[in-house]
């Protein structure tokens, strides 16, 4: 009985699941996390878009203020009150990662990006300068991209912008390109010179031309404003390719033109011209008027010189091309200014235009044949330094020169020989020393602006070279490894002494002496292009560079300008300790290796 009632409390077995009962309730479970996963999906993507959105706007942001100048912070930490706090040790902020927005030093340096306020300065100096006619009709476009940049940044610019408060780490100064001048009014004529106005530092002279004896055509200058990236404010057509222009440093609307026949003129962008011709606008004779006026009744030059051997030439002038133009002071009135030009038939000729173009001969250019006191170099150096005084042999064609900043009296040439020449105004047939190295043409030759004993050269044997003004043998050689192209154009930076830049193939190459003399310190690449002309503006932390397809490019150069400790533009004693330093520090490696 016992066991009978011990059976019937037990009860029935409860039934197991069956293989395919547990795989179907796995498969149901499996949808269901599926289900819940598709569910989250959107809001998933939603979340990654936002937080992409995020990044890309602080990328924005940082990318801005790296141009603008502008000082990176982190936020403050907050203080509790709790026995946890925070000490004031830790409080303080992340130090700045680039310099605050920096004004225009006393001497004259740019020290960073102008705000909008400088640029209508700038554009109503400009239209001042220029006619009324291409300024008013330059203002619209002006005015488009000014409220375009101020429509990307969310609100317009002020003098002094707010901190962007960001984690991000600033990457090493490059070459920034900001815009790219190039007008259908070029046709792709290639740039062939570049000039900042002297008076008004905004305006950029741009001379356009083939300059090819197998190719003929017209050429064209057009000026450019800083204050307007979208059409030139002047241009004229011309009968030849320009090669050289300058602007004087007394009239603020007169370029000199040099052109490929040899030929010079005189133009004032403050007259517009027309077929009808402007006021105050002669010619010297009506064959030079007529061949002056552009195809489309452009501007004329106020005054020409015809190349020698043309009608009406008299027998001076240039017979060859004109390779440099410059205005350059006096050595009697360094107030004043001259008009120079050398040309590939050897002659460096002073040009007065008190009534039309007459010239009068500086220096005829010939082969040395008397040996050079410097020890010899070999092979075809040798040719190019042999020779440090007399003037007797054939002619050598001049291709570049330079007035000295320190002594109006005193400029170097180059030729198309390879060697460099100090001259001086008071001897027209002889040279006072001859620096030899270079195995190719002397493309350029400039003064530093600091130490005038030193100065720098470009040339086609794919180098650039540093001199001392009182040696025959470079101080340094800059060439980059691996690189195969001609040096067309080189330039001092004019607010750091040891800093220069170098238009070398399709590449621009910004050298710093105090930091490396092997490599540049930053390279910009231009592909499919070959760069001719280049020049630091002194109205902002930009250089410009002109291309062999027409274009003008707008580089900046904002944080790479070395400061002092109160936040401002090196003055000209820290600047010249700057380079003397780095160049003995660079010697005495030499020395010991």
């Amino acid at each position: 009985m016992r066991a009978g009632g011990t059976a019937q409390q037990a009860g029935p077995a409860v039934p197991q699941p069956t293989a395919a009962e547990l795989a179907a309730a796995a498969a149901r479970r499996e949808k269901a996390e599926q289900h819940r996963a598709v569910s989250q999906l959107p809001g998933l993507v939603r979340r990654l878009q936002t937080a992409e959105k995020a990044v890309l706007l602080n990328m924005r942001h940082a990318e801005l203020a790296r141009y603008h100048c502008v000082r990176y912070c982190c936020p403050k930490r907050q203080q509790s009150g709790n026995a946890g706090s925070i000490g004031s040790a830790d409080q303080a902020t992340a130090p700045p990662l680039l310099p605050e927005r920096q004004h225009r030093s006393s001497d004259g340096h740019p020290a960073g990006p102008p705000a909008p306020e400088s640029l209508a300065e700038a554009e109503a100096e400009a239209m001042a300068v220029l006619p009324p006619g291409p300024a008013a009709a330059a203002a619209p476009a002006t005015e488009a991209a000014r409220s375009s940049e101020s429509t990307s940044l969310g609100t317009p610019f002020s003098g002094s912008p707010s901190p962007i408060v960001t984690s991000r780490q600033p990457r090493q100064p490059e070459l920034q390109l900001l815009w790219s001048w190039q007008s259908e009014l070029s046709e792709e004529l290639p740039v062939s010179c570049l000039a900042f106005n002297k008076v008004n530092p905004s305006l950029l002279a741009v001379g356009y031309g083939r300059l090819d004896y197998a190719v003929s055509g017209a050429g064209l200058i057009a000026v450019w404003s800083l204050a307007n990236p979208t059409h030139p404010l002047w241009h004229a057509t011309t009968p030849c390719g320009v090669s050289a222009l300058d602007w004087s440093g007394r009239s603020a609307g007169t370029l000199a033109v040099g052109f490929f026949d040899g030929s010079l003129a005189l133009y004032d962008v403050r007259h517009a011209g027309g077929s009808g011709g402007s006021s105050g606008m002669t010619s010297s004779s009506s064959a030079s008027s007529g061949a002056a006026r552009s195809s489309s009744g452009g501007p004329k030059a106020l005054t020409r010189a015809p190349p020698a051997g043309a009608s009406g030439s008299g027998g001076s002038g240039h017979s060859e091309p004109v390779w440099r133009l410059r205005y350059v002071p006096k050595a009697a009135d360094p107030a004043d200014e001259v008009l120079v030009s050398v040309s590939s038939d050897g002659n460096l000729l002073e040009w007065k235009h008190a009534q039309g173009l007459e010239s009068t001969e500086l220096l005829r250019l010939k082969r040395q044949q008397t040996a050079a006191a410097a020890p010899r170099l070999p092979g075809p150096a040798r040719m190019m330094q042999d020779g440090a005084e007399g003037y007797l042999g054939r002619a050598a064609g001049g291709t570049c020169f330079d007035f000295c900043p320190a002594d109006p009296r005193t400029y170097l040439m180059g030729t198309e020989e390879g060697a460099v020449y100090r001259c001086s105004t008071a001897f027209t047939e002889q040279a006072n020393q001859s620096y030899g190295g270079h195995l190719g043409p002397v493309y350029q030759v400039c003064w530093s602006p600091f130490v005038p004993s030193l100065f720098l050269t470009a040339s086609a044997d794919w180098s650039v070279r540093l001199w001392s003004e009182g040696q025959q043998r470079s101080l340094l050689t800059f060439q980059p490894p691996n690189s195969k192209a001609e040096v067309a154009d080189v330039a001092f930076c004019p607010a750091a002494s040891t800093m220069f830049a170098a238009a070398a193939g399709n590449t621009l190459q910004l050298w710093d002496v105090a930091h490396s003399v092997l490599a540049p310190r930053t390279v910009a690449t231009r592909f499919g292009v070959r760069l001719t002309a280049l020049a630091f503006s002194q109205a902002a932390p930009a250089i410009v560079v002109g291309a062999d397809d027409g274009a003008v490019l707008v580089y900046s150069m904002a944080g790479m300008y070395a400061i002092d400790a109160e936040g401002g533009a090196a003055s000209e004693q820290e600047q010249r300790l700057r380079l003397d330093a780095a160049l003995q520090r660079h010697t005495a490696q030499a020395v010991s290796e």
